[in-house]
């Protein structure tokens, strides 16, 4: 038997490594973190009203429950035009700590305002399907999973921390079309689908 081994980060938010730690963000900055461009914009409170006096701050206190660098949101809101750098992701991931007040999600300019990630679990945003995979009842941490075609994400909250860290038990996604069917590989061989190299590795059985 064979071992097919493989990963990529492609699809998911960033994770904010390239950027200063301690640095602070208000709404009508722009950055841009693992190429993908970052813009604040207003945040909606819970009773509707905007503001624009909130602040973002790239931090390393593990807020969201993942290791080195991570997002800051207090009462501000993160948008990642993908659209913008000429990406059209079908999959984004991202790790979030949310511990106080409501939050902001809109993809593809659907808007919503609620109080905690799991009220907006299975919903079609903007076309595609929003899933949360972990936590998201509120005062806590959790991952959320985006399938669909995604050109904007927007992520708001007043004590809401975000960030991407894919661990070696999160699915890696293949398609495979893009190769010859038929083509074989053995132990030893490397290939590229997706962008994603490959490499075919030996495999132990029952018997050692």
């Amino acid at each position: 038997g064979l071992l097919l081994s493989g990963a990529s980060s492609a699809f998911a938010t960033p994770g904010y490594e390239d950027l200063p730690l301690g640095t602070t963000y208000h709404v009508g900055d722009v950055t841009a973190s693992e190429g993908v461009p970052i813009e604040f914009a207003p945040f909606q409170w819970w009773s509707g009203t905007w503001t624009s006096g909130g602040e973002a701050e790239i931090g390393n206190a593990g807020w969201a429950c993942t290791p080195n660098q991570e997002l800051g949101l207090n009462n501000i809101t993160a948008a990642f035009n993908y659209g913008a750098a000429g990406m059209a992701p079908d999959y984004v991931r991202f790790n979030f700590g949310e511990h106080g007040g409501n939050i902001n999600v809109a993809v593809n300019g659907d808007f919503h305002n609620v109080a905690d990630f799991i009220m907006l679990d299975g919903l079609n945003i903007g076309g595609a399907i929003f899933n949360v995979t972990a936590g998201g009842f509120g005062h806590d941490c959790g991952v959320v999973e985006i399938h669909g075609i995604v050109q904007k994400l927007e992520l708001g909250g007043q004590e809401l921390w975000i960030d991407n860290y894919t661990t070696f038990e999160e699915p890696c996604e293949y398609g495979y079309e893009d190769l010859t069917l038929g083509d074989v590989y053995v132990s030893g061989d490397s290939f590229m689908t997706s962008g994603i190299l490959c490499e075919v590795l030996p495999f132990q059985d029952g018997f050692g």
